[in-house]
C-alpha cells in the first residue's frame, strides 16, 4: 500500500491504494480460507456495520460511486471499508502464530518509508507531486506521513532493547532517523505520536520483560530535558504567548470546530447518518462565522476525529458498533497483559501490537482516517485478537489435561 501511487492516474494517493486494499484480502481469502466462526463477535460488529451502511446509502439517496469508492481525495467508501474488515480477520488468523511477520512487515514498511523521506529532503523525490515537496511521504501529507514514523517508532525502539549484540544500534539508528524525519515534517502529530509510544513502553516494559535499568535512566534524562526545556521556556515568555503557539502548533482550535461541525451534522441525522464517506456533501451548511479562518477550504470531508465521523456517516448504530469495537479491542490488550506470564506468543510482539493499535487510535481521533494508517491499526488489532484467542485455546487445552 505504501507503494501504491501510480503516477499516471488522478487522485493517485488513495484511489488506487483503496482498489488494492479492496481487491487483496479478498485474493488472501480465496486461496486460504478461514473459519469466520471464531471471531464470531467482531464478524458481527462488522457485518452490521456494513449493513447499516447500506442501508444509510439508501435512506440518503447516495450515488453509487461516492458509495462504492468514497470521496475525492480519501476514497474510503464501502469496498474499502469490506476490504479492510477481512483485512483484519485475516490478521487476527495468520499472525496470531507468526506474530514476527507482522512486525517485521511493519518494520519494512518503516524503512521504505525513512528511505522516500530523505528522499525527499534531498530533493531525489522522482514524482513531481501536485501539493509540492511537503515532505509527506507516498501518504501525500506531512500530518500522515509523521504519524506513520511515529506510529511504528516502537518497532526499532523495542528491537534496541531486545537484541543485546552490536546490532542493537541499527535499531537505535532507525528510531533516531524517525524521530529526525518527524522534526522536518513540521507536523507535530507525528511527534506526539513518537512521545506517546517512548511513555507507553516504558510503562509496559516490565510485562514485555525487559530489563529496565537502561530505560529508567534514559526516562530520567528524558523528563530532566523536558522540564529544564519548559522552566528555560516560561523564564524568558510570556504564558500567553506559549499558549498561543501550542494552540497554532497543533492547531486545537480549528480542531475543535471540526469536531463541531461533525457533531451537527449527525446531530441533524442522528439514525442514518448522511452516508459513508459522504460529509462533504453537508459540511458547507453547517460552517459557522468561527469557521472562516480556514479560508478556500470550505467543505470539509472529516470532522478529524473517527468516532464522530462514524456517528456521522451511519448514525447511532455504525457509531455505537464502532465504539464497542474499541473496547474490544482494549479488553483484549488489558487480557492479553495480565496474563502476559502466561503467553506462549510472544511478549514482545503484544506489546508492539497494542502500541501500535493505541497510536493509531490517538491519531483517528484528531485527525482524517488515511487508509494505510488504518491498515496497519486494524491489523494490529486483528493480530491482538488472533493472539488473544490462541491464548484461550492453549489455557483450556492444559485445564482438560489437568482434568
Amino acid at each position: 500500500m505504501f507503494v501504491s501511487v501510480p503516477v499516471m492516474l488522478n487522485d493517485m494517493t488513495t484511489l488506487f491504494r483503496s482498489g488494492l486494499l479492496s481487491i487483496y484480502p479478498l485474493a488472501v481469502l480465496i486461496y486460504k480460507p478461514i473459519d469466520f466462526r471464531k471471531y464470531l463477535n467482531i464478524v458481527l460488529i462488522f457485518l452490521t456495520t456494513i449493513t447499516w451502511y447500506f442501508v444509510s446509502w439508501q435512506v440518503n439517496e447516495q450515488g453509487y460511486a461516492s458509495f462504492l469508492f468514497g470521496a475525492y481525495g480519501r476514497n474510503f467508501g464501502i469496498l474499502a471499508l469490506i476490504g479492510l474488515y477481512l483485512l483484519t480477520i485475516l490478521s487476527a488468523d495468520h499472525f496470531s502464530e507468526r506474530s514476527e511477520d507482522l512486525v517485521k512487515s511493519f518494520y519494512v514498511l518503516l524503512a521504505l518509508a525513512i528511505t522516500y523521506g530523505f528522499m525527499q529532503q534531498l530533493k531525489l523525490d522522482p514524482i513531481n507531486w501536485a501539493k509540492g515537496s511537503g515532505y509527506g511521504s507516498t501518504l501525500g501529507n506531512p500530518n500522515f506521513s509523521s504519524a506513520l514514523f511515529g506510529m511504528l517508532s516502537v518497532i526499532p525502539l523495542t528491537y534496541y532493547f531486545r537484541i543485546k549484540s552490536y546490532k542493537r544500534y541499527i535499531h537505535l539508528v532507525s528510531y533516531t532517523l524517525a524521530l529526525v524525519l518527524i522534526l522536518l515534517s513540521g507536523s507535530s502529530q507525528g511527534f506526539i505520536l513518537f512521545i506517546a509510544n517512548f511513555f507507553l513502553f516504558i510503562l509496559f516494559t516490565k510485562k514485555a520483560s525487559f530489563k529496565t535499568s537502561m530505560i529508567k535512566k534514559m526516562f530520567i534524562v528524558f523528563l530532566t530535558l523536558i522540564f529544564t526545556s519548559v522552566f528555560l521556556v516560561l523564564k524568558i515568555s510570556q504564558f500567553a504567548y506559549i499558549r498561543t503557539s501550542i494552540s497554532n502548533s497543533l492547531q486545537i482550535q480549528q480542531r475543535l470546530e471540526h469536531w463541531t461541525l461533525g457533531y451537527r451534522i449527525w446531530r441533524d441525522h442522528p439514525i442514518f447518518g448522511v452516508g459513508l464517506d459522504n460529509l462533504q456533501k453537508y459540511s458547507g451548511e453547517y460552517r459557522s462565522l468561527e469557521m472562516t479562518s480556514w479560508g478556500q477550504y470550505t467543505l470539509p470531508d472529516r470532522a478529524h476525529n473517527s468516532i464522530i465521523d462514524t456517528f456521522a456517516f451511519g448514525g447511532l448504530v455504525t457509531g455505537i458498533l464502532y465504539c464497542i469495537f474499541i473496547f474490544l479491542v482494549f479488553r483484549t490488550i488489558f487480557r492479553l497483559y495480565r496474563n502476559m506470564e502466561d503467553s506462549t506468543n510472544g511478549q514482545y510482539y503484544v506489546n508492539i501490537f497494542a502500541l501500535v493499535w493505541v497510536t493509531y487510535l490517538m491519531q483517528s481521533l484528531i485527525s482524517p482516517d488515511h487508509l494505510l494508517l488504518t491498515a496497519c491499526g486494524m491489523m494490529a488489532a486483528g493480530a491482538l485478537f488472533g493472539i488473544d484467542k490462541l491464548n484461550q485455546k492453549s489455557k483450556l487445552s492444559d485445564a482438560k489435561i489437568s482434568i
